[in-house]
């Protein structure tokens, strides 16, 4: 384990905190995602190797780049849907 790994790892808060931490990020990841249409947000909030799978599609997208623009189109679809 690399120092900085070790680093996170000592860092995380006691599972109830943790859980709670995440939780709160959840909430707020879909409330962006869903009620906001804040692409930068979003993209701050993920990593370059994400992955995301819909449940009856299958692969959405295979980085957060990939996620973030096509969040981006959807975002602008939705605002402008005369456009």
């Amino acid at each position: 384990m690399t120092l900085a790994l070790a680093a996170a790892v000592l860092a995380l808060p006691e599972r109830t905190a943790l859980v709670e931490v995440i939780r709160a990020r959840d909430a707020e990841f879909f409330r962006i995602y869903f009620d906001k249409c804040e692409p930068e947000k979003i993209a701050a909030m993920t990593t370059a190797d994400l992955e995301m799978y819909h449940d009856r599609a299958g692969v959405v997208a295979r980085s957060a780049e990939a996620f973030v623009v096509d969040y981006r189109k959807s975002c602008t679809e939705k605002l402008n849907p005369d456009a």
